[in-house]
């Protein structure tokens, strides 16, 4: 029997006009803010040995303040189960990280995880968490999976492969992405060596003298300035009178003579 909807005039030109004013092409890998919008219980898989177990099948929506995939939406299937079953390469059954690290981000304590008494659907709601979402160019593994039903063609796509709960505040009052803890990620780098501290100084140590600053060069000395010359000095500074002078003629005339 063929299915019966109820529809509306111009409900096709209405789908035609929304698709073309959002963009669903896939976005680029990285680390997204995301708010838990809807969530059910589905069956985990149709077939094989994992048929009658569930999953909750989540609806992830990107913050509108995101600057990539702004309110775009993203589905997670995380199983309700704490372990996957065992195989030959692990004959113990693998932990199934999806389970521990989403109910983990949620609110789920340690008791709930190991119980299975996890919060209730309401309580995990409206939830902040940040999304590991990977992009996958055509012709990826799975392309056959991710094909336009409308055009027949090949289309890249996005897949979120972990989430963990947001921790701090950025400046605009969103919460800070922090890296994947899921991710392997290599050896952090050998911090820098401390800087050696100062020698701390004895003060009873005796200490070398404190350099004393050169003196400054005398300064040239400066040539005496030319002494006038000196008056000449005579041989005899005495010189007799003019009488004397004739006296000393008269004697010397008279020498040998008696005068009376």
């Amino acid at each position: 029997m063929s299915l019966v909807a109820t529809t509306t005039a111009g409900a096709a030109e209405s789908y035609k006009k929304a698709q073309a004013e959002n963009n669903f092409a896939a976005i680029p890998t990285g680390n997204y803010e995301v708010t838990v919008a809807k969530g059910e219980v589905i069956e985990f898989a149709k077939q094989g040995k994992y048929v009658g177990m569930k999953a909750l099948n989540v609806q992830l929506r990107v913050i509108e303040s995101s600057a990539v995939g702004a309110k775009r939406v993203f589905f997670l299937k995380v199983p309700l189960f704490d372990k996957f079953l065992p195989t030959a390469k692990n004959p113990d059954g693998a932990p199934n990280f999806t389970y521990f690290s989403f109910f983990g981000s949620v609110g789920a304590t340690d008791d709930q995880l190991e119980s299975g008494q996890l919060p209730s659907l309401k309580d995990i709601l409206g939830k902040p968490l940040v999304a590991k979402i990977n992009y996958f160019p055509i012709g990826s593994k799975d392309q056959e999976f991710h094909t336009n039903k409308d055009t027949g063609e090949d289309e890249a796509w996005n897949e979120v492969s972990s989430v963990w709960l947001s921790t701090g505040a950025s400046a605009e009052g969103a919460r800070e992405v922090k890296g994947d803890p899921w991710a392997s990620s290599t050896p952090a780098a050998a911090p820098a060596a401390p800087a050696a501290a100062a020698p701390a100084i004895d003060p009873w140590a005796p200490q070398a003298p404190a350099p004393v600053a050169a003196a400054a060069p005398e300064p040239a000395p400066v040539a005496a300035a030319s002494a006038a010359p000196a008056a000449e000095v005579p041989t005899d500074p005495w010189t007799p009178a003019a009488e004397d002078v004739d006296f000393a003629n008269v004697v010397a005339a008279g020498a040998g003579k008696t005068f009376e």
